[in-house]
């Protein structure tokens, strides 16, 4: 499976995606996609790069939401207007 991120934020070898800014009430299907089949492809400055994807959850999703908000403030607006929590997942090379 190849995916194409809407945003990543890299902080040394952690690659986080958050959906984009303007999405339904429910989780995006590829995300769902993606926790389905974490294993993937992801294209990074031109390169195919294989990862595996694990949806962060408790301080790991806390740390890395406060990083996603200092990359794209409006997030925090985004957030306020849904009621799920906004999925963001740890890529790791395979």
């Amino acid at each position: 499976m190849r995916f194409r991120a809407r945003t990543t934020v890299r902080t040394g070898c952690l690659l986080w995606n958050g959906t984009r800014a303007s999405g339904p009430a429910r989780p995006p299907a590829w995300t769902a996609n993606l926790l389905a089949h974490p294993d993937v492809e992801i294209n990074w400055r031109g390169r195919d790069i294989p990862v595996r994807a694990r949806l962060l959850s408790g301080a790991e999703r806390e740390g890395a939401w406060a990083t996603a908000l200092a990359f794209w403030p409006p997030y925090a607006r985004y957030q306020e207007r849904v009621e799920r929590e906004i999925r963001l997942f740890r890529l790791d090379r395979r």
